[in-house]
């Protein structure tokens, strides 16, 4: 996910076990919200905003 070009995209969504904490930002982005379904997590990550 570091490799992703965040000035490209709108949103990067991971499908992930539960169990397993997803880092606050990786590369250029940050997380944005995480949705748990039983043993699998959406975890949903958007570009970080330029100050």
């Amino acid at each position: 996910m570091e490799k992703i070009d965040a000035s490209k995209c709108m949103m990067v969504i991971v499908e992930h076990m539960t169990k397993l904490d997803m880092p606050e930002s990786i590369g250029g982005l940050v997380k944005y919200k995480r949705k748990k379904f039983g043993r699998s997590t959406m975890t949903y990550y958007v570009p970080k905003e330029e100050n």
